[in-house]
């Protein structure tokens, strides 16, 4: 894994909260999470790095579990 896998996983992941409070409001925790994860999920069937999306696809699966 390298640096650059590192970074573009997480600049990923912390795009796709940005993008989910400023469309769903930090006090709808549900759909905040359902709006990150499919981010996410979308984002996982681009050419990212392996690494990339191993990371990715942990926090997909980490906020999946929290939403149950």
């Amino acid at each position: 894994m390298t640096d650059q896998d590192v970074g573009v996983a997480f600049a990923t992941l912390a795009t796709a909260l940005a993008v989910a409070l400023h469309k769903q409001g930090v006090a709808d925790g549900e759909a905040l999470l359902a709006e990150t994860v499919g981010t996410l999920e979308a984002v996982l069937q681009d050419d990212y790095p392996e690494t990339a999306r191993a990371i990715l696809s942990a926090c997909a699966r980490s906020l999946r579990a929290a939403e149950g």
